[in-house]
This record gives C-alpha cells, sequence and structure tokens, in this order.
C-alpha cells in the first residue's frame, strides 16, 4: 500500500512539475521595456534618434502609465501637460499623447535624461 502512495505522489510531482513549465512567466518578470514591447504595437515611424523605440495605445498616457506601474514602481517619475515619464534601473518610458491615444518610448536611462531634461530636471538625478 505505501509503494502506490509514493508511486501517486511521484505521478502528481510530475505532472505540477510540467503545467508549471508549460505556464507563461508572470508578467512581472520582464523589465519595463519587456512589457511594453510585448503589450503594445510597435511605431517604428515614430522611434527617435534610433534609441527610443516607439510604441502605441489607444488609450491615454496616465491610463497606461497608470498600468505600467501597477508591475513595476519607477525609481523616479514625473509628469506635466506634455506626459509621463518614468524612469527605471535600465528603461526609461515616457508616454505622450500620440495621434489616437498614446505614444510610449521605451529607452536607456543614460539617453533619456538629456532628452527629456527640461520635464524632468529636479524630478530625476543625472
Amino acid at each position: 500500500m505505501r509503494g502506490r502512495g509514493l508511486a501517486g505522489g511521484a505521478v502528481l510531482f510530475l505532472v505540477v512539475g510540467l503545467v508549471l513549465a508549460v505556464l507563461p512567466l508572470p508578467v512581472n518578470d520582464l523589465s519595463p521595456g519587456d512589457y511594453v514591447a510585448k503589450s503594445y504595437p510597435r511605431s517604428p515611424a515614430d522611434d527617435i534618434g534610433g534609441d527610443a523605440v516607439a510604441y502605441t495605445s489607444p488609450l491615454p498616457p496616465t491610463d497606461v502609465a497608470a498600468t505600467i506601474t501597477k508591475f513595476w514602481l519607477p525609481g523616479r517619475g514625473c509628469a506635466d501637460a506634455e506626459g509621463v515619464y518614468l524612469r527605471y534601473a535600465e528603461d526609461t518610458v515616457v508616454i505622450r499623447r500620440g495621434r489616437q491615444g498614446s505614444l510610449i518610448l521605451v529607452e536607456k536611462s543614460a539617453t533619456a535624461y538629456p532628452r527629456y531634461v527640461k520635464h524632468v530636471a529636479g524630478y530625476w538625478d543625472r
């Protein structure tokens, strides 16, 4: 009888392991930039300078920012009339009003600061 219990437990362990292996990873295992890339349509025509990669959303900037910050609180963030600026360790996500909704720009924090200094000075460190 004990052999059946061990065999049943081993089979259950194997089934659970297989199920966990094929399930998608939780969203917050991605970086903010990876999340944007997987969640929003790409818009190469709106890229800036080759290092700010553009995406779009039909939602307003504050709604897009709320969705992203549900998964990752930025190290620094601020907003003004032109957009929402979220700074993370590696990525910066800038969400501005687009033609129909939002334009989302993802770039490395090192290049984002000089580009958006007039918006983020006093909120972000260089």
